[in-house]
């Protein structure tokens, strides 16, 4: 697979989608798309292959982490901006859907 990327600093693209699990189940769209971060139907998003953690704007965080725990039925809380939940060895893998294809991170 070869993505698309923006012609800009950054390995950019445009995020339109996730799923936990597989590619066909748990879908997750981001809400409150405004029309500064919203591009090529999805939002912009930089992929840094230098880096083992996925950071998230705030303006997505708290409901990618409801949908997360929510598929692995987890309580979890955040505080001052870090999800704090039980240690767990059932994380799914996570898909992001950006330029039509599906990217894999496995658990």
């Amino acid at each position: 697979m070869t993505l698309d990327t923006f012609d800009d600093f950054f390995w950019s693209t445009s995020l339109q989608g996730v799923r936990f699990g597989s590619k066909k189940d748990h879908a997750y769209t981001f809400g409150n798309i405004d029309s500064g971060s919203q591009v090529n139907n999805g939002i912009y998003t930089i992929w840094d292959t230098g880096s083992s953690d996925i950071f998230l704007s705030t303006l997505w965080y708290e409901s990618f982490v409801e949908q997360l725990y929510g598929v692995m039925g987890i309580e979890y809380e955040i505080q001052d901006g870090v999800s704090k939940a039980a240690c767990a060895t059932n994380y799914p893998d996570i898909w992001f859907l950006h330029n039509g294809y599906w990217q894999q991170v496995k658990a």
